[in-house]
């Protein structure tokens, strides 16, 4: 039974690890285009009016000294939000969380071994000795699975944060470029029509690749929700059939 549930294990963490860095690969993506089209846009309006700040422990906040109408001092802050989420969210925590992952993994697959060895051992000192190399793995695994549920949270929630912050400067950008559209024509109206396009086609990309990044977190969440669901399932004993692994060589005396 124990034999069962330590092989169950070890596929689900490996799953649990190839998804979360896809994940990670994702994030990567999507905040390297994101930034590269506010950089893009920054420059063709320059000149920003509103100075972008961070706080520390959260989201940039910017500090006002134009319009809170005005496009340029939107998109400065929206620069540092997608910077923020892209240091603080998507590589930090996730790759402090792949590697928690990475060492209960292997924990699982020591104790593993140790349990198939375990089952053939035969005498006293062999068990006696096998029992502590398994109290000592239970010790290391519970410390990587603590570690690992709270670098999942952090990575969840400053995500969240920066991604709830940048799509209301989206909205407000949304808000001022329609505020700045040119109602004439004439000189005034051409020299204003390549910035309007801009802004405009910014924005749109901007809500795209934010809604793009939403969409990866809530994968992330789904992932963690059904990796606590086969947990709850392995406490139920719903374990599949299993083949005994190869022998934990080195790690006991000899019989």
């Amino acid at each position: 039974m124990l034999s069962n549930a330590f092989n169950l294990t070890i596929g689900r963490f490996r799953r649990f690890v190839l998804r979360t860095q896809a994940t990670l690969d994702q994030l990567d993506v999507i905040a390297r285009r994101e930034t590269q089209r506010t950089h893009a846009f920054a420059t063709l309006l320059r000149d920003p009016r509103g100075t972008p700040s961070g706080a520390a422990g959260g989201p940039p906040t910017w500090e006002q000294s134009g319009p809170v109408s005005d496009p340029q001092a939107l998109v400065a802050h929206a620069r540092d939000l997608v910077h923020y989420t892209a240091r603080e969210g998507a590589t930090a925590h996730v790759q402090s969380l792949l590697e928690s992952a990475e060492e209960a993994y292997l924990s699982v697959n020591r104790l593993n071994q140790l349990v198939s060895a375990l089952t053939e051992a035969r005498s006293p000192s062999t068990v006696a000795h096998l029992a502590q190399l398994q109290g000592q793995e239970l010790a290391a695994l519970e410390s990587a699975l603590r570690r690992l549920g709270t670098e999942a949270f952090t990575a969840q929630k400053t995500s969240v944060a920066g991604l709830n912050e940048l799509n209301t400067t989206i909205e407000q950008i949304a808000t001022a470029t329609r505020n700045h559209l040119p109602s004439g024509r004439g000189v005034a109206g051409d020299s204003n029509a390549v910035p309007a396009q801009a802004t405009g086609g910014f924005v749109q990309e901007m809500a795209d690749l934010a809604a793009e990044l939403l969409h990866v977190v809530q994968e992330m969440r789904t992932g963690l929700t059904s990796f606590r669901l086969e947990s709850d399932q392995l406490a139920q004993g719903q374990h599949p059939n299993y083949a005994p692994p190869a022998y934990y060589a080195g790690q006991y005396p000899a019989e």
